[in-house]
This record gives structure tokens, sequence and C-alpha cells, in this order.
């Protein structure tokens, strides 16, 4: 009957533009945090649809922080949370040419020396796709959720063995996840 989306960032304007021309009136946007007092119009939900399990991965903990929040104090009842369940993989990877781009280009930047940037692009985290040939080992899954078990921050916190096969001789640049 009623959907409302939330989000921290001004994207909801954007969106309730969008609705409009699109003549859909049972949307609300708002922009802020649950979690920080945002009042919403109304208390429980069926639903919580959130991207909780890409945030998580790289630096965005506050989001998780938003999910817990809200399954916690506005989900009805009988409601879900979608999506639900998320597993953690790992594989090595080649990538010279993202290698170069993103590492060795901090060797001249213009003349420029600026080496003191690499150990700190190293550290950065990246979301992008891997085309499946750059993958060179086998897959192995470090850590399986589910967001009924997620009451808190504390529960992503977690430290995981795991064991991969290099697939084929060449240069592993990277361990994604």
């Amino acid at each position: 009957k009623q959907v409302v989306a939330v989000d921290t960032s001004t994207i909801v304007h954007a969106a309730t533009e969008v609705a409009k021309q699109n003549n859909l009136k049972n949307l609300t946007f708002l922009q802020g945090s649950v979690k920080d007092g945002l009042k919403l119009p109304i208390d429980k939900f069926d639903v919580i649809l959130c991207e909780w399990m890409g945030c998580f991965v790289t630096n965005d903990t506050k989001l998780l922080q938003e999910l817990v929040h809200c399954k916690a104090n506005h989900l009805a009842e009988d409601g879900a949370v979608c999506p639900n369940k998320s597993s953690l993989y790992v594989a090595g990877i080649t990538d010279y040419d993202y290698k170069t781009e993103t590492v060795e280009y901090w060797n001249n930047v213009y003349g420029f020396q600026m080496k003191a940037m690499q150990p700190l692009v190293l550290k950065e985290p990246t979301a992008c796709a891997i085309p499946h040939h750059l993958i060179k080992t086998s897959l192995a899954q470090v850590k399986a959720l589910d967001i009924k078990d997620i009451k808190a921050e504390a529960d992503m916190t977690f430290a995981a063995p795991f064991s991969i096969n290099v697939l084929e001789q060449t240069t592993l640049h990277y361990l994604t996840f």
C-alpha cells in the first residue's frame, strides 16, 4: 500500500522527481537516518529492502547499523528483510592493466613522483566487475551470512581461514572478495 524510501544522500531528491514524472503516488522519499531520529510515516513495515551485503564488505558500517536498527524497531512481526542472505567468496586474480592504471600510475604523474600514494591505493577497497578470464584460482567461501543472525555491528567482525588453488601459471595481483 505504501512504500517509504530512506537514504542519507541527496539521491532522494532525484528519486522523488522520477516518481512524480511516472505518476507514482504511493511512494514517500525521506533523506536522513532512521537510527538518528528520522520520523517515518508508518511504524511497522512488512518488507525492508536494503543492499546491506555490498557495503559492509568495503567501508560502510553505518548502513548495517541502520538496517539492524530498522529490523529491530520497524519490521512487522511476520516481516521480511530482502535480501536476507549473502555469502562472501575470495579468489585470486591477475589484472596487469588495472594494476598499471591504479598502482603504477603513481610512479610518474605528469612528471611528479608520487609513490607515497601507492600504499594508500592498495588499501582502498574498490567495487568493480571482474571479467571471468582474470580469475586464476579456485573460489573459496569465507563467510555465509544470514541477516536474522546479525544483531549488531560486532556480528560482522570475523576472521576466517581459507584455501584457494592456483589454476594456471601466472602472476596474481590481487585477492578479490
